[in-house]
């Protein structure tokens, strides 16, 4: 079995979601205003990834974005009320 290195996958996808037109203004990353597309983006193509290597849950091709996305942390805060 082909050793599970994800971090090349999450950097090369990092990458692609960069893009020719970022990189060509400077920029190494996508905004940081996309920070939740781009991480599920990366967990998306690392889930991907793992499954062709038959390491971890499986999950059908189609069923990963929404898998992805009902794992991802959420912020919730109590409400209060100051006193």
């Amino acid at each position: 079995m082909a050793r599970p290195d994800f971090r090349a996958v999450a950097a090369r996808r990092l990458s692609e979601l960069a893009g020719p037109r970022l990189v060509a203004e400077g920029h190494l990353f996508p905004p940081i205003a996309h920070l939740r597309p781009v991480a599920k983006e990366i967990a998306i193509a690392v889930v991907e990834h793992l499954g062709e290597l038959g390491v971890g849950r499986r999950f059908a091709p189609e069923a990963i974005p929404d898998a992805v996305d009902a794992m991802m942390w959420r912020p919730a805060y109590v409400p209060y009320e100051a006193v």
